[in-house]
């Protein structure tokens, strides 16, 4: 199981222009063959960036909809409240806000790996000894062999 953010979910529904950014939404559809979680804050920030994609025409009020509708299907969400504990402490000893940490205090609680487009988010944990492990979607390869 991984843990994703909403750095990542939004590149399921909204492409990127620049080759670079490109990449990173193929990176992020591969993760789709993977069983992922997040806390449940996932689907609040993933409708807000929906809404304001949608405000700025880059989607269309269905598409955010829609996007939004399957998040469930998508990503197994976690209540966010058994995790706020642990995400304030880490917000505290990484000088980073809760919203962020609690992707962290999620990966933490399940031993999983949280993937992150976010790349302040992961280079900092990568420095600090969090014991969380912690992948840019830059960096991140998909441990599925190629069929």
């Amino acid at each position: 199981m991984l843990v994703v953010d909403t750095s990542v979910a939004v590149k399921w529904v909204i492409s990127e222009a620049s080759t670079t950014r490109e990449a990173g939404t193929e990176q992020a559809l591969a993760l789709l063959a993977h069983g992922l979680m997040a806390p449940d804050l996932l689907a609040i920030e993933f409708a807000n960036v929906l809404w304001k994609r949608q405000l700025r025409r880059d989607i269309g009020a269905d598409q955010a909809e829609q996007a939004l509708a399957i998040l469930p299907e998508t990503v197994l969400l976690q209540p966010s409240q058994p995790y706020l504990q642990t995400a304030l402490s880490l917000a505290v000893a990484l000088e980073h806000p809760v919203y962020d940490c609690l992707f962290l205090a999620c990966a933490a609680a399940h031993d999983a790996e949280l993937v992150t487009a976010d790349e302040r988010l992961a280079t900092l944990v990568q420095h600090r000894n969090t014991g969380i492990r912690v992948t840019n979607l830059a960096d991140w390869i998909d441990p599925t062999p190629a069929r």
